[in-house]
């Protein structure tokens, strides 16, 4: 089953990744051998209780974010719309080229704002990675760090990508 986030109810997404990322932060302490086992999972229920919160507020602004532009439109229509916006060939319905038009503009319009607290958000944590990387504690410090830079990265890419997919949707008008 896919969960479309223009359809789902926002809580299922929610539920999902409060719940991956403690399976995922468990399976991490096992591997670290971690033995301070109730502090892991006071740290695993609140940080999958405010990632749970974080992806559900998400999903309910990008509903409502894209309400407008969807408007009126079948649920296979608004959902292809949704795809053309991010990637793809501009499809030939012009009602759906329209609307995926107007979601990538405001996907550009939205990603100057959170680039900018992304990248300070990433680059805020990552003296403390290379910190622990340098310390030689971790092998999993290496890999946040890795993961860090990777997302910076696309802090800075995803703009400059949202924009050739306005400009190729404007182009097929």
């Amino acid at each position: 089953m896919r969960i479309h986030p223009l359809h789902a109810s926002p809580w299922i997404p929610a539920v999902i990744a409060g719940a991956g990322f403690e399976v995922m932060f468990g399976i991490l302490t096992v591997i670290s051998g971690l033995e301070l086992w109730a502090g892991a999972v006071i740290l695993a229920l609140a940080g999958g209780v405010l990632l749970s919160t974080a992806v559900g507020l998400a999903v309910w602004r990008a509903q409502r974010r894209f309400a407008p532009d969807i408007a009126g439109m079948s649920r296979e229509s608004a959902t292809l719309a949704y795809r053309v916006a991010q990637r793809g060939q501009a499809p030939a319905d012009p009602e759906v080229r329209a609307a995926a038009l107007r979601i990538a503009e405001r996907n550009l319009a939205s990603a100057g704002q959170t680039r900018l607290g992304l990248t300070i958000a990433l680059a805020c944590t990552l003296p403390g990675v290379v910190l622990v990387v340098l310390k030689g504690e971790s092998g999993l410090g290496a890999v946040a760090a890795v993961a860090v830079v990777v997302g910076i990265g696309f802090a800075v890419a995803i703009p400059r990508q949202l924009r050739r997919r306005v400009e190729a949707l404007r182009a097929a008008d």
